[in-house]
Order: C-alpha cells, then structure tokens, then sequence
C-alpha cells in the first residue's frame, strides 16, 4: 500500500513476508541506536538516530529512501515524525490483516460446524 512520507511515495505491505521481516530488524535496529546515543552530547545523539531512521527506511524499501523521507540533513523531528508514520501504517495494516484473519477462521469455525451438524445430524435421527 503506498504511503506518502515528508513527500515520499513508499510502498508498504507489512502482508509480504520479507518486507514484514525488514520492517521488524529495523525496529530492532532503531532502538538499538537509540540506546548507543543515550550519553551522548546532544548533536551525536541526532546523528546516531536520525543515521538509525534513514538506514531503517532503505533497509525496508531500498537504497536512498532515506534520504528521500528524511533529507540530507539530520533533522531528528523530521526523522522521529517520518519512522512514527511508518510504525503507525505497519500498526494500520497488522490490524487490518488481524481483521481478515479473524474473519477467515470464522468462515471456517462456521464450515466444520455446517459438516459436523451434517453428519450428527443423521446419526441423531436413526437414533430417535
């Protein structure tokens, strides 16, 4: 599903194994960074985890789409609100893939009852 992001268009389908993967590592990854940069003086914390955002998008969706979401600059709002949008859409898309996969097991729970009842039924009238 394509996002836009600080004027980006990304396409994102948390539904696709290995982009779900990359996704999950760049979480990962981010809060690792974000842990290296605490103690740090207050423009190497910007670096370590606006560099942590950028390697996470083209991690995710390919060589430069860093930079295209985030600049050249390290602008740690701008990076923070970009990689919130992203965790927000994958949350947007994991509730709806909940939802079908909900629905799913309902249409089959609803089939094994309709069998069942097809073949206890039967059973049940001979026995009367």
């Amino acid at each position: 599903m394509e996002i836009n992001i600080n004027g980006a268009l990304l396409n994102l389908n948390v539904f696709e194994a290995n982009q779900a993967q990359r996704l999950v590592e760049s979480y990962k990854y981010v809060a690792e960074e974000a842990e290296k940069a605490q103690g740090k003086s207050l423009p190497e914390q910007i670096n370590i985890q606006c560099e942590a955002v950028k390697v996470a998008f083209d991690s995710v969706f390919g060589e430069g789409a860093g930079t295209a979401v985030c600049g050249y600059e390290n602008d740690l709002m701008k990076c923070v609100d970009a990689y919130t949008k992203l965790c927000e859409e994958k949350d947007r898309q994991e509730q709806m893939m909940n939802e079908k996969t909900n629905r799913l097991l309902s249409m089959y729970a609803d089939d094994q009852e309709q069998v069942i009842e097809e073949k206890v039924t039967p059973l049940l009238s001979v026995q009367e």
